[in-house]
């Protein structure tokens, strides 16, 4: 239970929002709508008040803000729970994934590029058009909130951009992040070369530990992962009404 929680809360600090309410120990998170990650409640305590309650003091914040309600849920005992009550009040899961991690060993690095925000989001969007299409903008200004080491990297291949990931340390953890290759340059050891240099900036400056969450909507992520030696710390899912 308390690596779970350790690791929610660790995400809430990596994923910034606009606003944040705290009730009976649950995060109400809003960022305009920009992802589920960032528009939804985290119960990170089992908190006192009723359940009912509770879910309906959410749904009224959610509602003043014009959103759906949305819940996070994991594994944990209080969680299902939580997820069993909403579930019968009608609330569907919207996703499905896993916060994959491992330790991290001295293993060679590979030296990557890094840029200035504003730069490194003009080369995402520009390698990878489809990427958050239509929120440049609302993307920049919640990463920019990030006061925490943060590395926004680049892979070259043939002296040009194949790639790109983020790295943010928070303590002994790394949390990898927007992890991309063009198509054509996938299959040829970019990826895994990419990811030695993000966890490497991590080392240098004292992580033990990386992470990540994936929707189980990329098997292929999952298993790229999985077979860098990553292993499941807990599911996750997003109920929503």
């Amino acid at each position: 239970m308390h690596d779970v929680i350790q690791l929610e809360t660790q995400q809430t600090h990596v994923n910034p929002v606009f606003n944040t309410l705290v009730h009976d120990g649950w995060l109400l998170r809003f960022s305009r709508g920009y992802s589920l990650s960032t528009d939804s409640v985290w119960p990170l305590r089992q908190g006192d008040i009723g359940l009912a309650a509770t879910v309906a003091y959410c749904e009224e914040q959610f509602q003043l803000q014009r959103q759906s309600s949305t819940f996070r849920l994991t594994s944990l005992g209080y969680h299902q729970s939580i997820d069993a009550y909403l579930r019968d009040s009608g609330y569907r899961i919207a996703e499905s994934g896993v916060v994959l991690t491992r330790a991290l060993s001295r293993a060679p690095t590979t030296a990557l590029k890094t840029l200035p925000l504003t730069r490194w989001l003009d080369l995402c969007y520009r390698l990878n058009p489809e990427d958050v299409s239509g929120q440049r903008l609302l993307q920049e200004q919640l990463l920019s909130q990030i006061e925490l080491p943060m590395w926004c990297a680049v892979i070259e291949a043939d002296g040009i951009a194949v790639g790109y990931g983020r790295a943010i340390q928070s303590g002994s953890h790394l949390y990898l992040d927007d992890l991309w290759l063009l198509p054509d340059w996938r299959r040829r050891g970019h990826g895994q070369r990419l990811l030695d240099g993000l966890q490497g900036f991590g080392q240098a400056h004292g992580a033990t530990r990386a992470y990540l969450t994936l929707s189980d909507a990329n098997p292929r992520a999952t298993a790229f992962f999985r077979q860098a030696g990553f292993s499941l710390a807990y599911p996750y899912h997003y109920r929503q009404r």
